[in-house]
């Protein structure tokens, strides 16, 4: 990879994660534009051409794995969640619900 896509990249880590997708979202959609403004016997060409770049290597996977780990993501707690949506339930009969489930494996 040349220098000038390193340092690229290096700026593309620093963002966040939404600026890194719209980035790259739009980076995609100037290769797809170039390659659909090429004439028909240069567009296998350009595809040629980009194609080995977009294999993904153990690296890139390392990389991507360590970038998710950097940004620290906090562990969710399942037990945060007691008592959510209990308004849904406050006028179920929970024996009657619970037969009809049971009703429904047969």
């Amino acid at each position: 990879m040349s220098l000038l896509l390193q340092q690229i990249f290096q700026e593309i880590d620093r963002l966040s994660l939404q600026d890194q997708i719209e980035v790259l979202t739009y980076a995609a959609n100037r290769v797809k534009l170039q390659i659909s403004n090429a004439k028909p016997k240069y567009r296998v060409t350009e595809l040629l051409d980009i194609a080995p770049g977009l294999q993904e290597t153990e690296d890139d996977r390392e990389s991507v794995d360590r970038s998710i780990d950097e940004r620290k993501m906090p562990l969710l707690d399942f037990r945060q969640a007691a008592g959510l949506g209990q308004e849904l339930w406050q006028s179920v009969d929970v024996e009657i619900y619970i037969q009809q489930e049971r009703e429904s494996w047969d």
